[in-house]
């Protein structure tokens, strides 16, 4: 098991991950190298897998409780907290990068729908003279 963190080399997912989940302090580590990568092999995306290796933080501090000795204590619920907030964000960030898409809403968007070529064809379409009436199955003309 490894770890491994350079501020100076932000360019590989697995420092990007543990930039944005805090997991940077090499006296205080959370997750090995091992776990970071298959997160972000899982979802292919830094976010998401921050999100991933958040949930796996939360569970990790959970197996915890809070300590007090001699007055001093060492809180994990403070910490659970964290990375449940940082998760919340982080779901945040990821849900506002999609975009939503109602189609047929105007006439001229639905007719450059229909003249571009990547823009996948409905598997069937009814014009509005493509009635059928309801009597004898018939069109009517």
């Amino acid at each position: 098991m490894s770890w491994t963190f350079d501020s100076t080399s932000l360019s590989t997912s697995l420092s990007q991950v543990r930039l944005l989940i805090g997991d940077t302090n090499t006296n205080d580590q959370l997750l090995t190298d091992e776990e970071v990568n298959f997160f972000y092999s899982e979802r292919s995306d830094i976010r998401l897998a921050a999100i991933e290796c958040c949930s796996a933080i939360i569970g990790k501090l959970s197996r915890d409780i809070d300590r007090s000795n001699l007055g001093q204590s060492a809180t994990r619920s403070q910490k659970i907290q964290h990375y449940k907030d940082l998760m919340e964000r982080l779901r945040r960030e990821t849900s506002a990068v999609a975009e939503v898409f109602i189609g047929g809403v105007s006439v001229s968007n639905r007719d450059n729908l229909d003249s571009e070529d990547d823009f996948i064809k409905p598997a069937f379409s009814r014009d509005r003279n493509d009635y059928v009436s309801a009597g004898n199955g018939e069109d009517d003309d």
